[in-house]
């Protein structure tokens, strides 16, 4: 239940971010035996922006980090995805999920999700 909680809550109150040429998108899809996890980003302006997705996993199975990101050109209204990946999670895996929208370097947005126990950590 915390873990449905947590997703309708990134879904219905996405992170403040600044104006910028794109906004980070964290999409969860839960499966039978974890989550599917993508990032995009949704163009507001035009241009050229890197993005980047980070996901760390812990819990009783190890821990495991993973990052994809890349450069995309983005238009208002276009949507690009930047990574996909698929996460095995037992009932006490604990999820840390940041995508990441820079321009010329500089962070311009950050998306963040966590998910699993211990999140008041």
């Amino acid at each position: 239940m915390t873990r449905l909680l947590a997703l309708l809550s990134a879904l219905l109150f996405p992170a403040a971010v600044s104006a910028g040429t794109a906004l980070p998108v964290i999409n969860v899809t839960p499966t039978e035996s974890g989550y599917e996890i993508s990032g995009e980003v949704l163009g507001t302006g035009e241009g050229e922006v890197e993005a980047r997705l980070t996901i760390r996993r812990s819990g009783s199975g190890g821990n495991m980090s993973t990052s994809q990101g890349r450069t995309v050109s983005v238009r208002s209204g276009s949507r690009e995805q930047i990574g996909r990946t698929t996460f095995n999670a037992g009932p006490d895996a604990r999820l840390d999920i940041a995508m990441q929208v820079l321009t010329a370097g500089r962070l311009d947005a950050e998306a963040t999700l966590r998910l699993g126990p211990g999140l008041d950590d």
